[in-house]
């Protein structure tokens, strides 16, 4: 017969909630950035927008066009 010892696991030594909670906290704050990232870039993403869209460009002087005969 083999002794309990040998069928259980080695016991850590740390105990798993404070290994959770320290595995989680870089979690927490890579969605943070992930966050704050995603609404920067789509800010970004608005203002090119309004600069290409060419209302606040000045409008360029072409020639007028010449009456073909």
């Amino acid at each position: 017969m083999s002794s309990p010892s040998a069928n259980s696991a080695p016991q850590s030594k740390r105990p798993l909630d404070l290994e959770m909670g320290l595995a989680s906290l870089p979690l927490l704050v890579g969605l943070a950035i992930q966050q704050r990232s995603h609404q920067w870039l789509q800010s970004l993403g608005q203002w090119s927008e309004e600069i290409f869209r060419g209302e606040q460009l000045p409008p360029l002087p072409f020639p007028p066009p010449e009456a073909s005969e």
